[in-house]
C-alpha cells in the first residue's frame, strides 16, 4: 500500500509542477481543489484498510517517540510504529536469507582447497570487484575494499 501511496504522490507532485507553469492562477486553484479532494479521499481510503491496534509503552518509551515526531521524522505514531515493523521485517527476510546461506555451506560437501588457495581466491576476486588494495611493492593503496583506489578523501 505504501508503494502505492508513494507513487500517487509523486503523480500529483508532477501535475502540480506543471500547472504551475503552464496555467493560469484561477485553473491552477481549481485544480488544486480538486487534487486535494482527491488526496483526502486517498487517505480516507488508507485508513479504511488498516486495523487499529492499542500498544502499552512506558513514558520514556513514549516520549522518544513524540521527539522523533517533533523533529519532523514522522507524521504520527502510526507512521512511527509502521516504519518500526517494516525495518523488523526486512531484518527478518536478511535472517532467514542468512540461515539458507548456512545451511547451504553445511549440506554443500567439504572444500578440497586448502586455506591458503581459498584466501588467495577472495583476494583475486576483491581485486576484480573492486581494484588492487595494494601495488607492487605491497604498500597498502587503501585499508578497505569501500575507498577509492586512489587512497582515503
Amino acid at each position: 500500500m505504501r508503494a502505492a501511496w508513494d507513487w500517487v504522490d509523486s503523480q500529483v507532485r508532477e501535475l502540480f509542477d506543471w500547472f504551475e507553469t503552464n496555467m493560469g492562477k484561477a485553473e491552477r486553484q481549481s485544480i488544486l481543489f480538486i487534487a486535494n479532494y482527491c488526496h483526502n479521499s486517498l487517505i480516507v481510503e488508507e485508513v479504511r484498510l488498516m486495523s487499529t491496534m492499542n500498544v502499552s509503552l512506558p513514558d520514556q518509551m513514549k516520549q522518544w517517540i513524540d521527539s522523533k515526531i517533533e523533529e519532523g521524522q514522522y507524521h504520527n505514531v502510526s507512521e512511527y510504529v509502521r516504519a518500526l515493523i517494516r525495518k523488523d521485517q526486512a531484518e527478518h527476510e536478511k535472517l532467514i536469507a542468512f540461515r539458507a546461506a548456512i545451511t547451504h555451506g553445511r549440506t554443500s560437501g567439504v572444500d578440497k582447497r586448502d586455506f591458503k588457495t581459498v584466501i588467495k581466491n577472495a583476494k583475486s576476486k576483491a581485486r576484480k570487484l573492486s581494484g588492487p588494495l595494494c601495488d607492487n611493492s605491497g604498500r597498502a593503496l587503501r585499508t578497505t575494499l569501500h575507498e577509492s583506489p586512489a587512497g582515503p578523501g
